[in-house]
This record gives C-alpha cells, structure tokens and sequence, in this order.
C-alpha cells in the first residue's frame, strides 16, 4: 500500500482486498477458532504487558483501565518514530514488528478470516517479538507455546499449569477507584471470552445469513467476517427505507449492538464486567428484529450468556483450565 494514502484509505484497501476472497467453509471454520485465539492472545497476554510498558514510560495516563491493542501500538509507533531507542531492546526491523502487530490486530478485530490464516504464523511472531521488545520474556514464552501448538502440534513439554493471562498493573488483591480486584479483572476477562463467541460464531455469521439473502446480497458472499460493518451497512438501510417496521427502535437496538460491539474489540473491561448482561441483550434485541427475524441467532446467543453467567459463580481457574485442557479451544 501506498504511504502517501490515509489510515482510513488503507483500511478501506485492505477491506476491499480481503472481500474478494471466499474461503470453503471448512477454512473459514478453522480462521473463525484462530480468531478466537488471537484475541485472547491479545487481551489475555500482549495488552497488559504493553499498558504496564507505556505507563512505566509515562505515555499513558496511569488511571488508564482499557487494554485496547491498537490504541496501545498505535502510541509505540507514534513514539517510536520520534526516538528509535524507545524500546530497551534495540532491533533493526522495530518498525516492521509494529506494524504487523497492529495489522494482527486489525484482522482480528474486523474479521479478516483469509488474512488471519495466511498471516496468522506472521502476527502471533510479531506480538512475541514486541513482548521481547518491552522486556516480558515470560509473556513471550506463553504466546510462543500457543504458537507452538497452533502451528506446529508440540505441547507444552513441562505439562505444568500456568494462568495464561497477564495481570495489568492496575489489578490489586482488593479494588480501589484506581484499581481492579484480581476477582474482578479475571471476570472481565471470561467476559470477553464470551461475548467473542457470541460475535465470532454467532452474531456475526447470522447477520451475514440475512445479508446475503438481500438483493444486493452477492457482495457479502465473502469471509469477511465484520460485525462493524454488517451494523452500519444494516443502520444505513435502515434510514433509508421509509418502509423498515418500527424504524425508530429499529435503529437504537442497531446502534446499541454496534456500541456492544466496539466495547468488546476496544477493551472497555469495566463497562464489560458492570454491564455485559445488558450488552449480550443488545444482541439478542437485534436477532429479535421483526425485519431480521433471526431467531436461531437470538436463542444461540441468550444460552451463550447464561453459560457465562453459571461460570461467573465458579472460579476463574475453570476457564483456565479449559483453555489449557482443549488446546486453546477457548470454551
């Protein structure tokens, strides 16, 4: 891609390359699970490590709680384009490394299912390399046994239990105005697990099912998998149509399943943890629509909810388990 073009126009190139390609359903199948795993990867393990980094070199405000991916690389390469010493550790090809991290991010966020199994061996290798980057051997080696067993088969040969997650700085034994709880934060985090689910096989698959059933429904034959774009192309007809059932509530459950949407891939933990039962049924409310009728999706997503809430009254430790259990399957 042109470096003459903007961030927007990039986005809007990669969009467009990546939905001339449809995968068989077996591939996007297999690109769908890898999704869910280079989530997890990224909110689980390379956020904190990359929060706590900025915070240590004051370019984040301390009470910062998100653990947004591409906020936090899009700072590194702000700042490392200003001082190329920004990083403890020095390498040549810095640069390459963030932007192929952040490229990781964006493919998993917007559901690029042909990039994330073409480049998926690439991104996974970018997000170790930064952890080496900012000095978190140990985060590096969890996301390289994840590597390891994605791309190679090799488990983990110590066969020892280890949380596969990283304690953000801003996580205490017992919470604060400034701090999370330990209970707290490892709720958020099957919060996450679950609403990625939710949008990853459910949401985000039915929304694309009434789509491409409309009569323009051809350019959404592709493995594009963007709840993003499907809400906003769904709004735009919406106000478009003088015709569409209760146009007014039509549009505020449009609206407000997108805001679900950008909490999930933004990383808003505190707003997921104190309002994921309202932000499931966001969703739910537009499965449930007169227009959509997309009621499989609707009964999918409300079991999906209450397995997330049987496993809140539990510990943490189940999910962990699970993740370590079933090869990264992620529940």
């Amino acid at each position: 891609m042109s470096s003459n073009i903007t961030k927007d126009q990039q986005r809007a190139e990669l969009l467009a390359n990546q939905k001339a390609i449809k995968l068989t359903h077996q591939d996007e199948f297999r690109a769908i699970q890898f999704r869910r795993i280079f989530f997890m990867a990224c909110t689980c393990l390379l956020a904190p490590v990359l929060s706590d980094f900025l915070k240590a070199k004051r370019k984040l405000w301390i009470n910062n709680h998100k653990l947004d991916t591409d906020f936090l690389l899009n700072i590194m390469i702000e700042e490392f384009g200003k001082n190329p010493y920004f990083f403890p550790i020095y390498m040549e090809n810095t640069e390459s490394i963030l932007k192929a991290a952040l490229l990781g991010r964006t493919a998993v966020s917007h559901g690029f299912l042909p990039m994330i199994l073409q480049e998926g061996q690439s991104f996974l290798s970018s997000w170790i390399t930064l952890c080496h980057l900012v000095d978190h051997a140990e985060e590096a080696g969890k996301l390289q046994k994840i590597f390891n067993h994605l791309f190679s088969g090799i488990p983990d040969p110590s066969g020892k239990r280890e949380d596969h997650y990283t304690i953000p700085e801003f996580v205490e034994l017992s919470s604060t105005p400034r701090v999370m709880s330990f209970t707290e934060f490892e709720k958020s985090l099957l919060v996450q697990v679950y609403m990625m689910k939710a949008d990853a096989e459910i949401f985000g698959p039915a929304l694309r099912h009434y789509l491409v059933n409309e009569p323009d429904g051809d350019k959404y034959r592709n493995s594009v998998m963007d709840t993003q774009s499907y809400l906003m192309d769904l709004i735009e007809r919406c106000i478009r149509r003088a015709w569409w059932p209760e146009k007014t509530r039509t549009l505020k459950c449009l609206y407000h399943a997108k805001d679900t949407r950008n909490l999930l891939f933004h990383a808003e933990i505190i707003p997921l943890l104190d309002r994921h039962e309202n932000l499931f049924e966001s969703w739910i409310a537009v499965c449930d629509l007169d227009i959509l009728k997309l009621f499989e999706g609707s009964a999918r997503i409300l079991q999906t909810k209450r397995q997330l809430a049987t496993l809140v009254l539990w510990t943490i430790s189940i999910w962990i388990y699970n993740f370590e259990r079933f090869g990264y399957c992620l529940l």
